[in-house]
């Protein structure tokens, strides 16, 4: 997968990975006012991927190589279940 060129800090990571960050608490710590953000969740909450693009297009297409990437690391390492569901797929727009 290709990296976003706007990476996230350390502070910005430790929210996205905290037990229970709500999805308004992610969108206040990542969004930014150049790129879009964007974050995909598994159906059982937490993050499988996140970034930032310079369109709305390159977020759409690293978000789901990213989740797919974090699914069959997962698949591997795992048994290969986890909740079943619909994943979650947010993004925002600079601002």
């Amino acid at each position: 997968m290709s990296r976003p060129r706007q990476r996230l800090t350390p502070s910005e990571l430790e929210i996205i990975f905290r037990k229970g960050a709500t999805d308004q608490e992610i969108e206040a710590a990542i969004r930014s006012p150049r790129y879009w953000s964007y974050v995909v969740r598994f159906p059982n909450g937490p993050v499988a991927a996140w970034g930032r693009g310079r369109s709305r297009q390159t977020c759409e297409r690293n978000a789901v190589i990213g989740a797919e990437t974090t699914a069959m690391e997962l698949c591997f390492e795992e048994d290969g279940s986890w909740a079943l569901g619909r994943w979650r797929f947010l993004l925002w727009p600079p601002g």
